[in-house]
């Protein structure tokens, strides 16, 4: 289980609550144990596992997203009220959660050290595990989410994932930038603009390869049509993303590069470019 955005990362899961089997990354650790990483550190050290009988949810990097392709790789344990933009109170977690709180408590020291001073700021006014970056948004439905700090843009649609928990949806972290959506033709059509030569080409010419490369705010620069599901053309952006989703999972690239080259004619139409 993990902190994000902006906080304590595991690198994967070793039980789950549930006594399904799980998995882990990186060196073996102790039994009972899962590797953690400390943001600001550059150093990890293995943990207990606890039970979380909170929000669970799968999450994804930027290094887990591909074209046309997103495969989350860790777990957040959401401490925060999404539609709030609170930590759930102390009172609440220990009522409601009371071995989830128990688990974060190991981690009290750990978590009151971070140096950010808006996520300070907030377990000032609130709790200890407070998480920063966290809104509606982050649980839509619909997500299109690409990485940054790249040399290029990498796009995909981002929904519900099968995890041991069952459905949940997918949660993005620090280095993810999101459009999200509430329905799934829009997230496609946004995914098809952001993932076109085009629009790839035209954010290059202002936005520097790096760690400042591709940023939310590059968007603003692009102008997208408002996604209209009435428009024809709109229609076909999302159903090319759709189908360029489906062949990525079904590892046929050639045919997904005769169906990017339809779909940079398109972009092409959509902005007017000659």
């Amino acid at each position: 289980m993990a902190f994000f955005p902006y906080e304590m990362a595991l690198s994967a899961y070793l039980e789950c609550p549930i006594g399904a089997r799980g998995f882990r990354g990186g060196a073996p650790q102790k039994k009972g144990h899962t590797l953690c990483l400390i943001p600001g550190t550059g150093s990890s050290r293995s943990v207990p596992w606890g039970k979380w009988y909170i929000k669970v949810y799968p999450a994804i990097r930027g290094s887990d997203i591909e074209r046309w392709m997103a495969t989350p790789k860790i777990f957040i344990l959401m401490t925060q009220d999404p539609q709030k933009r609170q930590p759930y109170p102390e009172t609440q977690m220990k009522s409601n959660w009371p071995k989830t709180f128990s688990y974060l408590i190991k981690f009290k020291k750990i978590l009151l050290s971070r140096s950010s001073k808006s996520i300070r700021d907030l377990m000032n006014r609130t709790a200890f595990y407070a998480m920063f970056g966290i809104g509606p948004y982050t649980i839509s439905p619909y997500k299109v989410a690409w990485k940054f700090m790249s040399n290029d843009i990498f796009a995909s649609v981002i929904s519900q994932h099968k995890t041991v928990f069952g459905y949940k949806t997918v949660i993005p972290t620090k280095t993810v930038a999101i459009f999200s959506t509430d329905t799934e033709s829009e997230a496609h059509y946004l995914c098809a603009i952001i993932n076109s030569k085009p629009v790839r080409d035209f954010i290059k010419s202002f936005s520097s390869a790096g760690r400042g490369f591709g940023t939310p705010s590059v968007m603003e620069h692009v102008g997208i049509p408002k996604f209209n599901p009435k428009n024809p053309l709109h229609l076909k952006l999302a159903e090319i993303s759709k189908k360029c989703h489906q062949l990525k999972a079904e590892g046929k690239e050639k045919e997904i590069e005769k169906l990017e080259k339809e779909n940079d004619e398109l972009v092409k139409k959509l902005f007017n470019i000659k």
